[in-house]
């Protein structure tokens, strides 16, 4: 969902949650499967959820290490993203855990949680720059990707 218009269908089955932005700028975390909230205006299915209304989420899969993108938000509604490299051996740079990324996420005091994406698609840009490696070798840039999460100062 982008600016309250739906895309897409929903995915009900393994596991996915709901990463919600309300309209008062709060993120929540539900089940893939329940209605989306009334007062929701961009929304993202992925797993697994990783801190829930600020309780870390048991996390009895997704153990390897791994390149991954989160997301999460503290009680204040400030967003933290996590871009972290992997799949680079040559580079020393395997990835980590989801425990991990909770972990650290928690420890920056987050709230709300979720794992993104990971591979390729976990890339972080700034200023006209990648700021991490795509882990396609291949393809520095990464590989395309239907959508963003995009962090900007107000204006």
């Amino acid at each position: 969902m982008s600016h309250g218009t739906a895309y897409g269908a929903h995915l009900l089955t393994g596991g996915y949650s709901r990463l919600e932005l309300n309209a008062d700028h709060a993120f929540s975390i539900t089940d893939a499967s329940s209605p989306v909230s009334s007062d929701c205006t961009d929304a993202a299915e992925f797993q697994p959820a990783m801190i829930v209304d600020g309780k870390a989420v048991p996390n009895p899969l997704w153990k390897g290490p791994k390149p991954r993108a989160c997301i999460g938000q503290r009680a204040d509604g400030s967003v933290v993203m996590l871009a972290v490299e992997g799949y680079l051996p040559l580079e020393g740079r395997m990835g980590v855990s989801i425990d991990a990324c909770t972990e650290l996420l928690a420890r920056y005091g987050c709230v709300q949680a979720m794992n993104l994406s990971g591979g390729s698609a976990a890339s972080l840009w700034y200023d006209g720059q990648y700021l991490t490696a795509s882990s396609l070798s291949f393809r520095p840039e990464g590989r395309p990707a239907p959508d963003a999460f995009v962090y900007g100062a107000a204006d």
